[in-house]
């Protein structure tokens, strides 16, 4: 995998990376990395490198395949994360200003929403298969996490922590930034010509529970919301040392803002780094989710979370930053006492949002 040469801007989240547990990092700094094994980063490596030529060929799937896959475009509001988004139709923060980037995503919950022959032609396609194996792997590698932050924040609980089942709403996909190509064909409105662009994907927090991040280019800049530093400091890309990034909904799972809750962490893609224009940038994204339909208590009990639902508050909150959410609200696991609240919050964290 090709690298360009770093930036000249000193990073602070290159120092010591991967040198201790991912749940330990979490809690000490805020964000996290996650040191892949030769194997799983051999093989984010190679869906980095084929970003590109997949997307290119998306056209040539056969047309069952290709159309069921484009679904989502057609209705953001629907339960369906498998399939390909265009350049433009993501949006970090202001719907005039989207990323500038398109995207392929697998979700397992989607099996039963998608026809069993287009599940099954990506199963066999060679490139989604790659993903479908990424995505299991670091499933696994997500659980074991949880399992050791529940050992460090839950040891006095009196009662057991909950399992936190992964496999349904945890999904993974592939983002291919070329922005020349967007502006080109995409652009949608005219109030927001790349040459304006500071950014090709507005800072923001993810609204899932934790994501693990690899990139084949320089352009992300991170910084945690916990007030130590306003600053977005430049992230190293890599294959095998993925960034894990904590969320709002995981905040609260873990206690809260004020309740010592790990604090979500804010990122944006650069347009320049250096003075170099970043093109043919390709990154992948597992955002790691709880079973939404499943009940799961928050992990530090507090005040503030007290009575949410975080499974409801992972269902909405990232629908608020213009996805599909995973399931219909009815189907989120809450009592009426928590839904309301959980709806409260999520209306005094995101607003409207950018649905």
């Amino acid at each position: 995998m090709s690298m360009v040469s770093p930036p000249s801007m000193p990073t602070s989240y290159a120092a010591d990376a991967g040198c201790h547990p991912v749940a330990e990092q979490l809690c000490t700094r805020g964000v996290a990395y996650d040191v892949l094994d030769a194997e799983l980063a051999g093989q984010v490596a190679a869906a980095l490198d084929g970003a590109t030529a997949f997307f290119d060929a998306a056209d040539a799937l056969p047309p069952p395949v290709r159309d069921a896959l484009r679904q989502r475009q057609a209705d953001g509001r629907a339960a369906l994360f498998t399939g390909f988004r265009l350049p433009g139709e993501e949006y970090a923060q202001v719907y005039d200003r989207p990323d500038l980037m398109q995207s392929f995503s697998i979700m397992a919950a989607d099996r039963e929403r998608l026809p069993a022959p287009v599940w099954d032609y990506l199963q066999r396609h060679p490139y989604v298969n790659r993903l479908f194996a990424i995505r299991d792997a670091l499933i696994a590698r997500a659980a074991a996490t949880l399992r050791e932050l529940a050992a460090l924040l839950g040891a006095d609980r009196d009662q057991a922590v909950d399992p936190v089942d992964l496999t349904r709403h945890t999904f993974l996909q592939v983002n291919s930034y070329r922005p020349a190509l967007f502006e080109r064909r995409y652009r949608r409105s005219g109030d927001t010509p790349l040459a304006q662009r500071t950014f090709l994907q507005d800072p923001h927090e993810d609204g899932q529970f934790l994501t693990w991040a690899a990139a084949n280019d320089w352009g992300l800049v991170g910084r945690s919301r916990d007030g130590r530093s306003r600053d977005l400091e430049p992230i190293p890309p890599s294959a095998s040392r993925l960034l894990v990034m904590p969320s709002l909904p995981f905040t609260y799972y873990t206690g809260g803002p004020a309740g010592g809750g790990v604090p979500p962490f804010e990122h944006a893609v650069l347009r320049e780094v250096d003075g170099r224009t970043v093109e043919n940038r390709s990154s992948l994204i597992c955002f790691v989710n709880p079973n939404v339909c499943r009940p799961l208590r928050p992990l530090v009990a507090t005040d503030e979370n007290r009575n949410l639902s975080i499974p409801l508050l992972v269902n909405e909150a990232q629908w608020r930053f213009g996805l599909p959410r995973y399931e219909a609200p009815e189907r989120v696991a809450a009592d009426a006492v928590a839904r309301r609240h959980t709806i409260r919050l999520v209306d005094r964290l995101y607003g409207s949002g950018k649905a």
